[in-house]
């Protein structure tokens, strides 16, 4: 199973506890086992981290990736949580999108947890692998100018 197939699976149990009374999850909490308590625990804390990361990213870079996607998608992100970069990528949406995302704003359209934390977790891999090839390009421009001279 992979990291990610087993992150889902902690979400999936957390989401289910979630929705369960609080004498039925006190009794279920109570019973398991120390490790399923703990992995329960570090998938708590890994969706706060997966958040965070994607807060810490400029809007240039969110701005960047979100510019070719659909507008269900750009709403579907953006309405997920009070980010700091919120409102310069807004500006910096293309026309009609920002229309279509306003709309569906004051529609109330929303998609289920799951398909967000997905839709979050794709975007912070996507901007980090670029973050990545951004810092290794630049790099690779200083050697080459250092070299030149």
């Amino acid at each position: 199973m992979s990291a990610v197939e087993t992150q889902a699976g902690v979400e999936e149990a957390l989401a289910l506890l979630g929705r369960l009374e609080e004498s039925d999850r006190r009794w279920i909490l109570d019973h398991l086992p120390a490790t399923a308590k703990a992995r329960l625990a570090e998938g708590v804390g890994a969706g706060r981290a997966q958040w965070a990361r994607l807060a810490a990213c400029d809007a240039a870079s969110v701005a960047e990736v979100l510019n070719a996607e659909p507008a269900w998608l750009v709403h579907a992100v953006l309405a997920a949580g009070h980010w700091p970069w919120k409102a310069e990528v807004v500006e910096r949406l293309p026309a009609t999108v920002r229309m279509e995302v306003n709309g569906m704003s004051r529609r109330g359209v929303t998609l289920a947890r799951p398909a967000v934390e997905f839709l979050l977790r794709s975007m912070t891999e996507r901007l980090e692998k670029t973050a990545v090839h951004v810092q290794f390009d630049s790099l690779v421009l200083s050697f080459t100018r250092e070299a030149g001279q």
